[in-house]
Formats: structure tokens, C-alpha cells, sequence
């Protein structure tokens, strides 16, 4: 993996790609009428029956990860990208107490993260991490990465405002944009605003628009993670092949990863 080291050449990139800053939807601008908050809370409702009920019917998800980092974001971002332990990743979600687990490994060994509603815990071979940064990075990371595989369940459990952006066109297919004003945010963030690109035909979520406050160097960055493929696990549509773009302050690809293992645990009982 090559690095950019030179900020010459980062401050020439981001004069490069400045006229390629792409808006993130304006909650305030988006309708905020009765008919059109009814319309994004069906289409959302939508989108849930097209994934299936993930909290409702599944205790768990298990899944292990690879994948490639771009150049530019290790480089400004390297507590966040964390790249000497985050090259492969085994990941399970306890979906009713929303805890997830972790463990990443890379050249520098393995990190493990614990993210439960109010606590997060990161160790490095075995140490515990006591760094603010390390801390809120990681428990941003966690939550992003279950938003990723529960999208329209994950919003809809919220129950957070919901409101329309306009339709727009991905890959030739109409897609809704239902937005969301998340409170609290990801990780630690006061509150973050999400935007689901809902496929008008088959309801389901092909892309991810978001903002990351949970850090002071990310808070005016806003990020979109198009899902490239589904695999079906249990009856329910999985994505499993990722890309993460950068959309503002500097455009760029920031990771590509896919699932190299998936499972699915239907709940028993009440």
C-alpha cells in the first residue's frame, strides 16, 4: 500500500479536485411538510421489509472483513484509518443490547474493540488504549460498520427525524433519498445526519451518505459507502462488497473491503 507523505502534493490534490466537492443533501432545505415526513417514513418502512426485520428477528451477526486502503486518508486521518491493525477485521454484533465486537489485525497485530451503548474499550496486543482519540475513533468505526450491514433497520430503530432529499440516479436506477438527523451521532457525536439510497424498485439501500462529528478532524466531513453486492444469509440481503468515498473536504476513495465470511443467527424465543 503507498502512502502520500508530501503535503505539497496533498495541497495540489485538494486544489485539483476542488471544483469536484460534492454538497451534502440540506436537512434544512429538504421538505419538512406532514405528506412529505409521511412519504420518507414509508419509503424507510419500505426498505425495512425489503431487508427483513434484522433486530427484530436475528441475535446476532458474525462477519470477518478485508480489504485496501487508498492513499490520502491514512495520511490525514491515521488514528481514524488505524491502518497497521485495521487490514482484516472478525466483527460480531449482539443486535438487541447493541454491543459489537472486534478484533483487527495488521503488521502491527491485533486491535480489539468492545462498543456497547454508552462505553467503548480499545486494546492493543493486549493493552488497553486510555487515548480520547483512539477511543472516539474506534467507537465511530463500530457504530458506521453496524450502520453498514442494518441500514434501513438501523434508522428505522432510531425512530430519528426522517425527511426527503431529491431522487437521484445510480447505476441507471432511480433511487429514493431518505434523510435522517441521528441524535445522538456515531461514536461519540452529539448527532450526525444520515442520507439511505433506496432503490425505487427493489427498496433496497445501494448507497450511504453521512457525516462524521464523533471527531473534531472529521466533524465537516461528509462520506458516502456504495454497496457493490448481496449475498442472501438466512433469508435476509446482506451487503458484502464496500466502497467508501470521500465527498467533502477532498474527494477521493478512501477503502474498499468485502466480507470474507457471514452468518446470521435467527432469534429463539421471545
Amino acid at each position: 500500500m503507498k502512502l502520500l507523505h508530501s503535503s505539497a502534493a496533498l495541497l495540489a490534490l485538494v486544489a485539483l479536485t476542488s471544483s469536484c466537492l460534492a454538497p451534502f443533501p440540506s436537512w434544512a432545505d429538504a421538505p419538512n411538510d406532514d405528506v412529505s415526513r409521511q412519504t420518507a417514513a414509508r419509503i424507510l418502512e419500505q426498505s425495512v421489509e425489503a431487508h427483513g426485520d434484522i433486530y427484530g428477528m436475528l441475535d446476532e451477526i458474525r462477519v470477518a472483513y478485508t480489504g485496501e486502503w487508498g492513499s490520502i486518508v491514512p495520511v490525514v486521518q491515521s488514528v481514524l484509518a488505524d491502518v497497521e491493525y485495521r487490514q482484516t477485521s472478525r466483527e460480531r454484533l449482539i443486535l438487541d443490547s447493541d454491543r459489537i465486537e472486534q478484533t483487527h489485525e495488521g503488521p502491527g497485530g491485533t486491535k480489539t474493540v468492545l462498543r456497547t451503548r454508552d462505553s467503548i474499550e480499545v486494546s492493543y496486543n493486549g493493552v488497553p488504549s486510555e487515548d480520547p482519540e483512539v477511543l472516539a475513533s474506534a467507537a465511530l468505526v463500530a457504530d458506521l460498520y453496524t450502520m453498514f450491514l442494518t441500514a434501513p433497520s438501523y434508522v428505522d430503530r432510531r425512530n430519528d427525524a426522517l425527511r426527503l432529499a431529491d431522487p437521484v440516479k445510480l447505476d441507471g436506477r432511480t433511487h429514493h433519498r431518505v434523510m435522517a438527523h441521528l441524535s445522538p451521532g456515531f461514536g461519540l457525536a452529539k448527532d450526525d445526519f444520515i442520507v439511505l439510497w433506496i432503490d425505487a424498485q427493489t427498496f433496497r439501500v445501494n448507497r450511504v451518505g453521512f457525516t462524521m462529528r464523533g471527531l473534531e478532524s472529521t466533524r465537516n466531513a461528509h462520506v458516502e459507502v456504495t454497496f457493490d453486492r448481496y449475498r442472501d444469509v438466512e433469508g435476509f440481503p446482506f451487503p458484502t462488497d464496500f466502497v467508501e468515498r470521500v465527498r467533502y473536504p477532498l474527494p477521493t476513495t478512501a477503502h474498499e473491503w468485502y466480507s470474507t465470511e457471514l452468518e446470521a443467527f435467527l432469534r429463539v424465543g421471545p
